[in-house]
C-alpha cells in the first residue's frame, strides 16, 4: 500500500509556559515527526459532516481513515487534520496510530491484492461509480456495430432510459414554467427573501471564452416510430 502526504511536521519543543503544537520541517534528533494534513472545508458542510463536541473534533469517516492510512503507511508517531474552514478559521485536529483501524485496513489491502492475483475484478457499483465506470469506455472503434436487438437486457434499460429521458423532459418544462413566474413575481430584484430560502438572480456579465475541446464518446438512443 502506498501514500502521498501534504506535509511532514515536528512538535516544536516549549519553551516555558509554551504549549507544544505543530511546526513545519523536519527536526534532527530524538523528537518524533508526525504528518500533517490539510482540508479546506466550506463553513455549511463543517456543521453538517464534522463532529464537534466542546473541543473534541471529529473529521468525516473517509477523512479520518486518510489519516490513519497515512500513518500505517509512514510509521510516524501522530498526525495533525488541519481543517481550514470558510477561509478564516482554523481547526486542528491530532491523531495518533490505531493498532485496531491498521488492523483492518492491512486485512482489506490483503483482500485487494488476492483478488488482483485470482483475476477476481470487484463488481461494479453503477450507481456510485456510473460517471467513472463510464469514463473507463471513453473510446469507440470507427465503423464497429454489435447487433444486442436479442438482448433482453439491454432492451430493457434502453427502454428505462427512455422513459427517464421524457420525465427529465417533463421535469426541465415544469422548471422553466416556474422560474418564469417567479422572475415575473420579483422583476428586477437581484435578490429576493423567502425565510427558509434565498432567491438569487444577479446579472453575470458578458465573457468571450475561447477554449479547445477535448474529444469525448458521444451518446443517445434513437426509437423507431
Amino acid at each position: 500500500m502506498g501514500a502521498s502526504f501534504d506535509f511532514s511536521i515536528a512538535e516544536k519543543v516549549p519553551s516555558d509556559g509554551e504549549a507544544n503544537g505543530p511546526m513545519g520541517g523536519l527536526v534532527n534528533g530524538d523528537r518524533e515527526t508526525g504528518l500533517l494534513e490539510i482540508k479546506n472545508v466550506d463553513g455549511l458542510q463543517f456543521k453538517k459532516g464534522w463532529i464537534v463536541d466542546g473541543d473534541n473534533v471529529e473529521a468525516p469517516p473517509h477523512i479520518e481513515l486518510q489519516v490513519q492510512h497515512q500513518l500505517l503507511v509512514s510509521g510516524r508517531a501522530y498526525a495533525f487534520i488541519g481543517a481550514l474552514i470558510g477561509g478564516n478559521n482554523l481547526v486542528l485536529i491530532k491523531r495518533e496510530p490505531s493498532e485496531k483501524i491498521h488492523a483492518a485496513i492491512k486485512q482489506k489491502c490483503s483482500e485487494f491484492w488476492k483478488s488482483i492475483d485470482e483475476n477476481n475484478p470487484p463488481k461494479p457499483d453503477f450507481e456510485t461509480d456510473s460517471k467513472f465506470i463510464a469514463s473507463l469506455y471513453n473510446t469507440a472503434e470507427v465503423g464497429k456495430i454489435v447487433d444486442v436487438s436479442e438482448d433482453v437486457e439491454i432492451v430493457k434499460m434502453a427502454e428505462e432510459y427512455r422513459q427517464h429521458g421524457e420525465t427529465i423532459k417533463e421535469a426541465d418544462k415544469r422548471r422553466d414554467e416556474i422560474k418564469a413566474r417567479i422572475l415575473t413575481s420579483i422583476g428586477d430584484s437581484e435578490k429576493a427573501l423567502g425565510g427558509r430560502f434565498t432567491i438569487s438572480a444577479g446579472m453575470v456579465g458578458p465573457a468571450h471564452i475561447e477554449y479547445d475541446r477535448a474529444g469525448y464518446r458521444s451518446f443517445s438512443i434513437r426509437w423507431k416510430k
